[in-house]
């Protein structure tokens, strides 16, 4: 389901194997929003492991494997709605292109 944050503009694409790579790879950003639940839990990250692939800067929810994924300094973590707005502000002052997120992170 589309997700809002109060002053970022988002747009929901469904997913669709004939068009998913062609999608990400014209993502700004990358979000992961996950419940914390036994179900989130067990998710294997896909999505994440998919923007990480085409170079896209991604913002997980800091559940399951997603903490494993993010250490590899590829990607940021979120705890909340509020975390994953703050990153996303934070990211786009900052006015960095995809291949210079590492150097956002900080």
């Amino acid at each position: 389901k589309p997700l809002k944050i109060y002053g970022v503009k988002t747009n929901f694409i469904p997913w669709d194997l004939k068009t998913q790579e062609n999608e990400i790879c014209k993502l700004d950003i990358g979000l992961m929003p996950l419940s914390n639940s036994l179900f989130s839990s067990g998710k294997c990250s896909y999505k994440a492991l998919q923007y990480m692939a085409t170079g896209v800067p991604c913002i997980l929810s800091n559940v399951g494997m997603n903490f494993e994924v993010a250490s590899s300094g590829a990607a940021l973590l979120a705890d909340s709605i509020e975390e994953f707005q703050e990153k996303i502000d934070k990211n786009n002052k900052k006015d960095y292109h995809k291949q210079n997120w590492k150097l956002s992170k900080n």
